[in-house]
């Protein structure tokens, strides 16, 4: 396979090129390369102000344990120029470019594992999808640092005619070595379609100036029912509803969870 993109908008501008050889070798593994640039505007994004320019590029390995099972590897680099803006800035920013600097290199390792047992990965009915990701920062680079995800999806048919879904995505991140606290920009965030469903996207979580920080610990889930379209269901098999209910934040790093912080949503979605 290989891929192009370009997108542009008030977030982010992003040109990338990607090749990914799923049979690499004659026992499955799949390989692939990819390169990108990114500027995003972060301030756009309903987060604090400051925005960055990236670019750089990874190679990757997956590697089948199972029919359902594989492990991915993947070495990357990228390059991060860090501008700060004038207006509604940051104390917390500041401190930290004039500790570390506006300008890095990254070499990264990341080691991952999957399991997909659903009927599809576009429209499940039944099974369930977990990742396990550590994306570490090695020393040779500008800045160290590591994260760590875990996201889980279910899905069980109550009916023929109604899905139940329910998920969780979990995140840690923290700086080690010479770098003594997670850079900024490497936040976790919360809120909006992709998380906790009914708040503006990226505003949870602590805020200064009233902007949005981000933070280092991330809890999100949530679940729903899933049904068709009432009097459509044959017409449209590509598109469906759900009654859902989210919760989740994410906290900085010098607070613990607390379950009392928890935002909570429910409502109807179109998927």
């Amino acid at each position: 396979y290989i891929s192009f993109g370009f997108n542009n908008s008030s977030v982010n501008t992003v040109y990338s090129l990607g090749y990914t050889n799923p049979f690499a070798t004659v026992d499955g593994i799949s390989q692939g390369f990819n390169a990108y640039y990114r500027k995003t505007n972060a301030t756009n994004a309903n987060i604090a102000g400051y925005s960055t320019d990236n670019w750089g590029g990874d190679t990757s390995f997956g590697i089948p344990i199972s029919e359902d099972n594989r492990v991915r590897l993947a070495l990357g680099y990228e390059n991060t120029k860090l501008h700060l803006l004038s207006t509604n800035t940051i104390q917390h920013y500041t401190d930290f470019v004039n500790r570390e600097g506006s300008s890095f290199n990254t070499v990264t390792l990341t080691l991952g594992w999957s399991d997909d047992s659903r009927d599809s990965s576009v429209l499940p009915t039944r099974g369930m999808y977990q990742n396990i990701s550590a994306k570490v920062a090695v020393p040779i680079g500008s800045l160290q640092f590591y994260k760590l995800r875990y996201k889980n999806q279910w899905y069980h048919p109550l009916t023929d005619s109604l899905t139940l879904g329910l998920n969780g995505n979990l995140g840690y991140a923290d700086g080690y070595g010479n770098t003594t606290e997670l850079p900024f920009f490497q936040n976790f965030y919360a809120g909006g379609i992709r998380s906790v469903r009914g708040f503006q996207a990226n505003t949870l979580g602590v805020k200064e100036n009233g902007l949005p920080l981000g933070g280092n610990l991330l809890v999100t889930g949530g679940a729903e029912v899933i049904f068709p379209i009432p009097f459509m269901k044959k017409t449209l098999k590509s598109f469906r509803l759900s009654a859902f209910t989210d919760f989740g934040n994410v906290y900085g790093s010098n607070q613990k969870f607390d379950a009392s912080l928890l935002r909570y949503s429910a409502g109807i979605s179109a998927i």
